[in-house]
Protein backbone atom coordinates (compact mmCIF):
# COMPACT_ATOMS: atom_id res chain seq x y z
CA UNK A 1 0.00 0.00 0.00
CA UNK A 2 1.26 3.53 -0.79
CA UNK A 3 0.45 7.07 0.40
CA UNK A 4 0.60 9.31 -2.69
CA UNK A 5 3.30 7.07 -4.05
CA UNK A 6 5.36 7.01 -0.81
CA UNK A 7 5.85 3.58 0.76
CA UNK A 8 4.30 3.20 4.20
CA UNK A 9 7.62 2.08 5.59
CA UNK A 10 9.04 5.52 4.81
CA UNK A 11 6.33 7.38 6.73
CA UNK A 12 7.72 6.29 10.09
CA UNK A 13 11.16 7.37 9.04
CA UNK A 14 10.08 10.86 8.08
CA UNK A 15 9.59 12.16 11.64
CA UNK A 16 11.59 15.23 10.80
CA UNK A 17 9.31 15.97 7.83
CA UNK A 18 5.89 15.38 9.38
CA UNK A 19 4.72 18.78 8.16
CA UNK A 20 4.82 17.41 4.63
CA UNK A 21 1.77 15.35 5.51
CA UNK A 22 0.00 18.15 7.47
CA UNK A 23 0.74 16.53 10.89
CA UNK A 24 1.84 18.30 14.11
CA UNK A 25 4.96 16.87 15.75
CA UNK A 26 4.53 15.23 19.15
CA UNK A 27 5.56 17.28 22.18
CA UNK A 28 9.12 16.40 23.02
CA UNK A 29 10.21 15.41 26.50
CA UNK A 30 13.05 17.86 25.99
CA UNK A 31 10.61 20.80 25.72
CA UNK A 32 9.57 20.69 29.35
CA UNK A 33 6.11 19.40 28.37
CA UNK A 34 6.37 15.59 28.42
CA UNK A 35 3.75 13.75 26.39
CA UNK A 36 0.86 12.69 28.62
CA UNK A 37 1.88 14.66 31.73
CA UNK A 38 -1.28 16.76 31.48
CA UNK A 39 0.59 20.07 31.66
CA UNK A 40 0.03 21.04 27.98
CA UNK A 41 -3.61 21.00 26.97
CA UNK A 42 -4.94 20.41 23.41
CA UNK A 43 -5.90 24.07 23.03
CA UNK A 44 -2.31 25.11 23.64
CA UNK A 45 -2.83 26.34 27.20
CA UNK A 46 -1.28 24.94 30.36
CA UNK A 47 -3.09 22.87 32.96
CA UNK A 48 -3.86 24.31 36.40
CA UNK A 49 -0.72 24.53 38.45
CA UNK A 50 1.43 25.34 35.42
CA UNK A 51 2.10 28.48 33.40
CA UNK A 52 3.33 29.05 29.85
CA UNK A 53 6.96 30.07 29.64
CA UNK A 54 7.92 30.43 26.02
CA UNK A 55 6.95 27.12 24.46
CA UNK A 56 6.99 25.24 27.76
CA UNK A 57 4.54 24.67 30.58
CA UNK A 58 6.42 25.15 33.82
CA UNK A 59 5.32 24.54 37.41
CA UNK A 60 3.84 27.43 39.38
CA UNK A 61 5.19 27.70 42.93
CA UNK A 62 1.95 28.66 44.67
CA UNK A 63 3.72 28.99 48.02
CA UNK A 64 6.28 31.49 46.73
CA UNK A 65 3.70 33.49 44.78
CA UNK A 66 1.14 33.49 47.65
CA UNK A 67 -1.50 31.95 45.40
CA UNK A 68 -2.11 29.04 47.74
CA UNK A 69 -5.13 28.83 50.02
CA UNK A 70 -3.37 27.42 53.08
CA UNK A 71 -4.42 28.56 56.53
CA UNK A 72 -2.26 31.20 58.17
CA UNK A 73 -1.53 28.53 60.79
CA UNK A 74 -0.31 26.06 58.16
CA UNK A 75 2.89 25.48 56.20
CA UNK A 76 2.68 25.48 52.41
CA UNK A 77 4.87 23.05 50.43
CA UNK A 78 5.11 23.23 46.66
CA UNK A 79 4.63 20.09 44.57
CA UNK A 80 4.72 19.59 40.80
CA UNK A 81 1.57 21.19 39.50
CA UNK A 82 0.11 21.75 42.96
CA UNK A 83 0.93 22.30 46.65
CA UNK A 84 0.14 20.88 50.08
CA UNK A 85 -0.92 22.55 53.33
CA UNK A 86 0.06 21.17 56.74
CA UNK A 87 -1.25 22.61 59.99
CA UNK A 88 1.46 23.83 62.32
CA UNK A 89 2.25 22.62 65.85
CA UNK A 90 -0.69 22.90 68.22
CA UNK A 91 -3.24 22.93 65.39
CA UNK A 92 -5.26 20.24 63.63
CA UNK A 93 -7.13 20.23 60.33
CA UNK A 94 -6.73 19.74 56.60
CA UNK A 95 -4.28 22.62 56.19
CA UNK A 96 -6.85 24.89 54.61
CA UNK A 97 -8.61 25.12 57.95
CA UNK A 98 -6.54 24.74 61.13
CA UNK A 99 -8.03 24.71 64.61
CA UNK A 100 -6.14 24.85 67.90
CA UNK A 101 -6.01 21.46 69.59
CA UNK A 102 -6.20 23.18 72.99
CA UNK A 103 -7.62 26.62 73.63
CA UNK A 104 -8.46 26.59 77.35
CA UNK A 105 -7.00 24.86 80.38
CA UNK A 106 -8.95 24.30 83.59
CA UNK A 107 -6.57 24.44 86.54
CA UNK A 108 -7.17 23.35 90.10
CA UNK A 109 -4.35 24.12 92.50
CA UNK A 110 -4.21 24.29 96.26
CA UNK A 111 -1.32 26.72 96.53
CA UNK A 112 -2.03 29.85 94.53
CA UNK A 113 -0.28 33.19 94.74
CA UNK A 114 -0.15 34.90 97.09
CA UNK A 115 -0.63 32.32 99.81
CA UNK A 116 0.91 32.35 103.25
CA UNK A 117 0.15 28.63 103.52
CA UNK A 118 2.60 27.95 100.70
CA UNK A 119 5.34 30.39 101.64
CA UNK A 120 4.77 32.38 98.44
CA UNK A 121 5.61 29.43 96.21
CA UNK A 122 3.10 30.73 93.63
CA UNK A 123 2.17 27.28 92.36
CA UNK A 124 -0.62 28.52 90.10
CA UNK A 125 1.60 31.14 88.51
CA UNK A 126 4.24 28.60 87.49
CA UNK A 127 1.66 26.33 85.89
CA UNK A 128 -0.47 29.08 84.34
CA UNK A 129 2.59 30.75 82.79
CA UNK A 130 3.33 27.54 80.90
CA UNK A 131 -0.23 27.32 79.58
CA UNK A 132 -0.57 30.96 78.59
CA UNK A 133 2.84 30.83 76.97
CA UNK A 134 1.42 28.29 74.53
CA UNK A 135 -1.62 30.41 73.77
CA UNK A 136 -4.12 28.76 76.13
CA UNK A 137 -6.56 30.68 78.28
CA UNK A 138 -6.54 29.50 81.90
CA UNK A 139 -9.55 29.08 84.18
CA UNK A 140 -8.47 28.68 87.80
CA UNK A 141 -10.61 27.06 90.50
CA UNK A 142 -8.89 29.11 93.18
CA UNK A 143 -7.25 28.55 96.54
CA UNK A 144 -8.49 25.06 97.42
CA UNK A 145 -11.95 26.21 96.37
CA UNK A 146 -13.28 22.88 95.15
CA UNK A 147 -16.91 24.04 94.75
CA UNK A 148 -15.70 26.81 92.44
CA UNK A 149 -13.58 24.31 90.54
CA UNK A 150 -16.51 21.92 90.15
CA UNK A 151 -18.70 24.75 88.84
CA UNK A 152 -16.13 25.50 86.16
CA UNK A 153 -15.72 21.81 85.39
CA UNK A 154 -19.46 21.28 85.00
CA UNK A 155 -19.69 24.26 82.66
CA UNK A 156 -17.23 22.60 80.29
CA UNK A 157 -15.52 24.83 77.74
CA UNK A 158 -12.02 23.55 78.40
CA UNK A 159 -9.66 21.21 76.52
CA UNK A 160 -7.03 20.44 79.14
CA UNK A 161 -7.44 19.60 82.82
CA UNK A 162 -4.56 20.33 85.20
CA UNK A 163 -4.78 19.17 88.80
CA UNK A 164 -1.94 20.32 91.04
CA UNK A 165 -2.85 19.31 94.57
CA UNK A 166 0.27 19.34 96.71
CA UNK A 167 -0.87 20.13 100.22
CA UNK A 168 -4.60 19.45 100.77
CA UNK A 169 -7.03 16.62 100.23
CA UNK A 170 -9.65 16.37 97.50
CA UNK A 171 -13.38 15.94 97.98
CA UNK A 172 -15.01 12.77 96.58
CA UNK A 173 -17.07 14.96 94.24
CA UNK A 174 -13.89 16.52 92.86
CA UNK A 175 -12.12 13.17 92.54
CA UNK A 176 -15.12 11.74 90.71
CA UNK A 177 -15.04 14.52 88.14
CA UNK A 178 -11.32 14.07 87.59
CA UNK A 179 -11.82 10.34 87.07
CA UNK A 180 -14.68 10.92 84.63
CA UNK A 181 -12.58 13.28 82.55
CA UNK A 182 -9.59 10.93 82.46
CA UNK A 183 -11.71 7.86 81.68
CA UNK A 184 -13.19 9.78 78.76
CA UNK A 185 -9.68 10.26 77.33
CA UNK A 186 -9.68 13.96 78.16
CA UNK A 187 -6.25 15.58 78.14
CA UNK A 188 -5.01 15.81 81.72
CA UNK A 189 -1.95 16.43 83.89
CA UNK A 190 -2.46 15.13 87.41
CA UNK A 191 -0.45 15.79 90.56
CA UNK A 192 -1.90 14.65 93.88
CA UNK A 193 0.34 14.26 96.89
CA UNK A 194 -1.97 11.63 98.43
CA UNK A 195 -2.54 9.52 95.33
CA UNK A 196 -1.94 6.36 97.34
CA UNK A 197 -4.83 6.86 99.80
CA UNK A 198 -7.77 4.43 99.87
CA UNK A 199 -10.50 6.96 99.09
CA UNK A 200 -10.15 9.86 96.65
CA UNK A 201 -6.63 8.79 95.74
CA UNK A 202 -7.93 5.38 94.74
CA UNK A 203 -10.67 6.98 92.61
CA UNK A 204 -8.12 9.03 90.69
CA UNK A 205 -5.38 6.43 90.38
CA UNK A 206 -7.84 3.81 89.17
CA UNK A 207 -8.83 6.15 86.36
CA UNK A 208 -5.19 6.88 85.57
CA UNK A 209 -4.44 3.18 85.39
CA UNK A 210 -1.79 3.22 88.08
CA UNK A 211 -1.09 1.56 91.40
CA UNK A 212 1.05 4.03 93.39
CA UNK A 213 3.30 2.82 96.15
CA UNK A 214 6.44 3.97 97.91
CA UNK A 215 5.22 7.12 99.65
CA UNK A 216 8.07 9.66 99.84
CA UNK A 217 8.70 11.92 102.82
CA UNK A 218 11.47 13.83 101.07
CA UNK A 219 11.78 14.77 97.40
CA UNK A 220 13.57 12.31 95.15
CA UNK A 221 15.52 13.56 92.14
CA UNK A 222 13.75 12.71 88.87
CA UNK A 223 15.75 11.36 85.93
CA UNK A 224 14.84 11.03 82.27
CA UNK A 225 14.29 7.41 81.29
CA UNK A 226 16.63 6.94 78.28
CA UNK A 227 14.33 4.26 76.86
CA UNK A 228 11.23 6.46 76.93
CA UNK A 229 9.48 7.10 73.63
CA UNK A 230 8.50 10.58 74.84
CA UNK A 231 11.12 13.02 76.13
CA UNK A 232 9.50 15.56 78.43
CA UNK A 233 12.91 17.00 79.29
CA UNK A 234 13.64 18.22 75.78
CA UNK A 235 10.64 19.30 73.74
CA UNK A 236 9.77 22.98 73.66
CA UNK A 237 12.00 23.70 76.65
CA UNK A 238 15.17 21.97 77.79
CA UNK A 239 15.47 20.70 81.34
CA UNK A 240 18.47 19.21 83.01
CA UNK A 241 18.25 15.61 84.15
CA UNK A 242 17.88 15.04 87.02
CA UNK A 243 15.08 17.39 88.02
CA UNK A 244 15.88 18.54 91.54
CA UNK A 245 13.68 19.84 94.32
CA UNK A 246 13.43 21.97 97.43
CA UNK A 247 11.76 20.18 100.32
CA UNK A 248 8.81 22.23 101.59
CA UNK A 249 6.17 19.57 102.27
CA UNK A 250 5.89 16.55 104.55
CA UNK A 251 4.48 14.09 102.00
CA UNK A 252 6.40 14.51 98.75
CA UNK A 253 4.63 12.14 96.36
CA UNK A 254 4.48 8.50 95.38
CA UNK A 255 5.89 5.98 92.98
CA UNK A 256 3.65 5.89 89.92
CA UNK A 257 3.16 2.36 88.60
CA UNK A 258 1.01 2.42 85.46
CA UNK A 259 -0.61 -0.84 84.42
CA UNK A 260 -0.67 0.41 80.83
CA UNK A 261 1.04 3.25 79.00
CA UNK A 262 4.66 4.14 79.55
CA UNK A 263 7.08 5.46 82.16
CA UNK A 264 9.06 8.44 80.89
CA UNK A 265 10.95 9.54 84.03
CA UNK A 266 12.14 7.82 87.20
CA UNK A 267 13.04 8.53 90.80
CA UNK A 268 16.63 8.39 92.06
CA UNK A 269 18.18 7.13 88.79
CA UNK A 270 17.38 6.53 85.14
CA UNK A 271 16.36 2.96 86.07
CA UNK A 272 14.64 3.72 89.39
CA UNK A 273 10.97 3.70 90.35
CA UNK A 274 8.51 5.47 88.08
CA UNK A 275 8.08 9.24 88.56
CA UNK A 276 6.18 10.36 85.42
CA UNK A 277 3.77 8.13 83.54
CA UNK A 278 1.80 8.68 80.34
CA UNK A 279 -1.41 6.68 79.97
CA UNK A 280 -4.74 6.68 78.12
CA UNK A 281 -3.14 6.60 74.65
CA UNK A 282 -1.11 9.70 75.34
CA UNK A 283 -3.92 11.77 76.85
CA UNK A 284 -3.03 11.66 80.57
CA UNK A 285 0.21 12.43 82.42
CA UNK A 286 0.66 11.54 86.10
CA UNK A 287 3.38 13.02 88.28
CA UNK A 288 4.65 11.10 91.28
CA UNK A 289 6.20 14.20 92.86
CA UNK A 290 5.15 17.72 93.82
CA UNK A 291 5.63 20.27 91.10
CA UNK A 292 5.71 23.14 93.62
CA UNK A 293 8.96 21.67 94.97
CA UNK A 294 10.57 21.83 91.50
CA UNK A 295 10.79 25.62 91.37
CA UNK A 296 14.55 25.85 90.94
CA UNK A 297 16.15 27.16 87.77
CA UNK A 298 18.87 24.55 87.34
CA UNK A 299 19.98 25.71 83.90
CA UNK A 300 19.88 29.40 84.88
CA UNK A 301 17.82 30.42 81.87
CA UNK A 302 15.42 32.58 83.87
CA UNK A 303 12.60 30.01 83.80
CA UNK A 304 11.73 27.81 86.79
CA UNK A 305 12.15 24.11 86.09
CA UNK A 306 8.50 23.45 86.90
CA UNK A 307 7.31 25.95 84.27
CA UNK A 308 9.57 24.34 81.67
CA UNK A 309 8.29 20.89 82.59
CA UNK A 310 4.67 22.02 82.30
CA UNK A 311 5.41 23.70 78.97
CA UNK A 312 6.72 20.40 77.65
CA UNK A 313 3.85 18.36 79.08
CA UNK A 314 1.18 20.71 77.73
CA UNK A 315 3.03 20.83 74.42
CA UNK A 316 2.98 17.04 74.21
CA UNK A 317 -0.71 16.72 75.05
CA UNK A 318 -1.72 19.56 72.72
CA UNK A 319 0.39 18.62 69.73
CA UNK A 320 3.28 21.08 69.89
Amino acid sequence: MRVRGVPVLLVGALTGCSAVFGLEPPISADSGMPVGDGAFLPDGSCAMGYKLDGDMCVDVDECATATDDCSTEATCANTTGSFTCTCGPGFAGDGRTCTRVCTTALLYDDCPAPSSNCSNIMQSTYVANAATGLGLAVQNGGDSDEPAFRTLFDAGNFDLLIIDASRTGLDPATASRIATWVNGNGRAIITFWDLDNSTTGMTIRSALGGDPSGNYTSPQNVYLDPNAQVNLFDRLEQLQSPLTFTNVMVDDGDTVAPQTGQIVARHLSSTGSSAIAITHTGHAITLGFLSLEATRDADADGKPDVTELYTNMIGYLCGY
